[in-house]
C-alpha cells in the first residue's frame, strides 16, 4: 500500500512537468463578458494545471467559428447550434458537445414590467445582424 501511495504521489508531481498540450479555441466573437470565465480559467493557470496550453482565438462569428472547426484549423471552438447544425447539414465534421448558454443570446429580453411598451417599440422598428455572425 505504502509503496502505491508513493507512486501515486510521484505520478502527480510529474504531471505539471509533461510537456503541454497546445490548443486552439476559436470563440463566436471578439472577447466580451461571455467569454470572461475562459480568460479566468487561463489566468488563474487551471488549464496549464491540466496540462493544456491554451490559446483563446478572437472569433468573427459563430460561422466562422464553425468553419474553422469542421474545417480542422481548429480543434474546439465556441458557436451558436443552430449554425453548428446547418454547416453539420453541408457536410462539416462538426459535433456540437454542450450548451454554454441558458437562454439563447439572438434574442430580445426585457423586464416584464416594461414589456407591453417593448413589444410595441420592436414591433415599429427593424432590427438587424450580420449575416455572418450565427448561420454557416
Amino acid at each position: 500500500m505504502r509503496r502505491f501511495l508513493i507512486a501515486a504521489a510521484l505520478a502527480s508531481v510529474a504531471v505539471p512537468a509533461a510537456a503541454q498540450q497546445k490548443l486552439d479555441f476559436i470563440l463566436n466573437w471578439v472577447p466580451g463578458g461571455d467569454h470572461a470565465p475562459y480568460y479566468y480559467a487561463k489566468k488563474l493557470g487551471w488549464y496549464a494545471k491540466e496540462g493544456i496550453d491554451l490559446n483563446l482565438e478572437p472569433g468573427k462569428g459563430s460561422a466562422l467559428a464553425t468553419q474553422k472547426v469542421g474545417a480542422g484549423a481548429n480543434p474546439i471552438g465556441l458557436a451558436d447550434m443552430g449554425g453548428v447544425l446547418v454547416a453539420k447539414g453541408k457536410g462539416a465534421d462538426t459535433v456540437g458537445v454542450f450548451n454554454v448558454y441558458a437562454n439563447s443570446p439572438q434574442g430580445m429580453y426585457w423586464l416584464k414590467s416594461s414589456a407591453s411598451r417593448a413589444s410595441r417599440i420592436s414591433r415599429a422598428r427593424r432590427s438587424a445582424t450580420r449575416p455572418a455572425t450565427a448561420r454557416a
